[in-house]
C-alpha cells in the first residue's frame, strides 16, 4: 500500500465523555507522490441498524410469495470537516512522498449518545482522513474512538427505591395427589440502579409450599437491545435479549423453605439508554427464577424487574450490605462481640454459597 495513516488521541484509549472535545493527530506517510486537490478530516457521530425479515406479498400472478424484506436507519448525531492540505475544490497539486502530521479537534455533542456495537447496528463516534484525489478514487482512512454519554443515578431519586414482589405459582401435578398448594418467592434488592462493577445484593426467600422440587434458585441480568429501522414508510421494532451475568442458587425440596442473601456482579457494559426515540436502545431486567421439572406443569415461577444501569453510583452504595441487611456489632453471652450480617436460617431451610458466572 502506497499510504498509511496512524491516528493518536489526546485521551488515554481514545475514551471521551459526550461534550469533551476529542483531539489528537493523524500521521499521514507515502510512499510516493500523489497527484491530488485536498486533504481533509472528518470527526462524527452516527447511528444505523440494518436487518432483515421474511414476509410475504403478492408475486406477478397475484400469489403470495415469500420476500426478504430489508430494515435500515441511519442518523447523523454531528459531523464536523477540517481542510488540513489544500482546499475544497481546489486544482491539482502534487503531495510529495514522506511523513504528514495534521492535528485534529472537535466538540461532541453533550447529548451524543454511547458507543455501541451490536447484531443489528452501531453507533459509532470516528476520525476519517480522506485524501481527495483528482483522477482516482479517494484514499480514505477511519479510526473510532469512545464516547460515553453519562448518567448520574443520583439524578432520579426512584432509583434509590428497592426492588421487592412476591409471586406464587401453583402447579396441576399437586393437585394430582390431593393438594395445590403454591411455591411462593419473596425477593427484594436494595436499589434499582447500578454500575458496572457494583454487586447487586438481593434477598430471597423461596417456600415451597407445593407438591414440586425446585430444582434450582437462579438471578440472572439480561441486556435487552431494541433496533428500530424502515422498510419504506413501514418501520418496524426488533429486540434481543442476551444474558450477561448469572448466579446459581441451589435447589429447594418440594414442601421446604430456603433463603439467600448472596449478590450479582454487574459486569462492564453499556450504560441503559435514555434517549426512548432512539434507533437503539439499550435496557436491562434482573430476572428470578424458580426452576421446576416441566413434567410437572406450569413452568417456572418467574419474577421480573427492570433496571438501570448508569456511569455514576448511588451516593452510599458502596457500603450496600443487601436489602435489610445491618451491619452492627453486638455482645456475645460472653462479652466479644461479632458482626450481625446474615441471620441464621430457621431448622429446615437451607443456604447455597454462591458463584457469579458471566456468560
Amino acid at each position: 500500500m502506497s499510504s498509511k495513516v496512524n491516528f493518536s488521541f489526546d485521551s488515554v484509549l481514545g475514551v471521551y465523555y459526550a461534550g469533551q472535545i476529542v483531539s489528537g493527530t493523524a500521521e499521514l506517510i507515502t510512499e510516493r507522490p500523489k497527484t491530488i486537490r485536498s486533504i481533509y478530516i472528518t470527526v462524527n457521530g452516527f447511528v444505523e441498524t440494518r436487518w432483515q425479515e421474511s414476509v410475504e406479498k403478492p408475486g406477478a400472478d397475484g400469489k403470495l410469495v415469500k420476500a426478504l424484506e430489508t430494515y435500515t436507519t441511519t442518523e447523523i448525531y454531528y459531523s464536523s470537516d477540517k481542510y488540513v492540505y489544500g482546499q475544497s475544490g481546489g486544482s491539482q497539486l502534487e503531495l510529495p512522498q514522506g511523513k504528514y502530521v495534521f492535528p485534529f479537534q472537535a466538540t461532541i455533542p453533550p447529548q451524543a449518545p454511547t458507543s455501541f456495537n451490536g447484531t443489528h447496528g452501531q453507533v459509532k463516534h470516528e476520525v476519517t482522513l480522506t485524501i481527495d484525489r483528482a483522477v482516482r478514487y479517494n484514499n480514505i482512512f477511519k479510526q473510532c474512538f469512545t464516547v460515553i454519554l453519562p448518567n448520574d443515578l443520583n439524578a432520579k431519586p426512584e432509583h434509590l427505591q428497592p426492588l421487592k414482589r412476591i409471586e406464587e405459582k401453583t402447579f396441576w401435578w399437586g393437585s394430582i395427589f390431593g393438594g395445590n398448594k403454591p411455591m411462593v418467592m419473596d425477593v427484594s434488592t436494595s436499589y434499582s440502579a447500578y454500575v458496572p462493577g457494583q454487586k447487586i445484593n438481593f434477598h430471597i426467600v423461596l417456600d415451597n409450599q407445593a407438591d414440586v422440587q425446585c430444582q434450582d434458585v437462579k438471578v440472572r441480568l439480561f441486556k435487552n437491545v431494541t433496533y428500530r429501522g424502515k422498510a419504506g414508510d413501514k418501520e418496524q421494532l426488533k429486540t434481543t435479549e442476551v444474558r450477561i451475568a448469572d448466579k446459581h442458587c441451589g435447589e429447594v425440596d418440594k414442601n421446604n423453605k430456603a433463603k439467600f442473601d448472596e449478590f450479582l456482579m454487574v459486569p462492564p457494559t453499556t450504560p441503559t439508554t435514555m434517549n426512548e426515540r432512539g434507533p437503539i436502545r439499550v435496557s436491562y431486567t434482573l430476572r428470578f427464577i424458580a426452576k421446576t421439572f416441566r413434567l410437572h406443569g406450569g413452568g417456572d415461577l418467574v419474577v421480573d424487574f427492570p433496571l438501570v444501569i448508569g456511569t455514576v453510583p448511588l451516593h452510599g452504595s458502596a457500603d450496600d450490605k443487601g436489602p435489610g441487611q445491618k451491619t452492627e456489632a453486638q455482645p456475645n453471652t460472653n462479652g466479644s462481640y461479632q458482626v450481625m450480617g446474615r441471620q441464621p436460617l430457621p431448622r429446615g431451610c437451607m443456604h447455597r454459597t454462591l458463584r457469579v458466572e458471566h456468560v
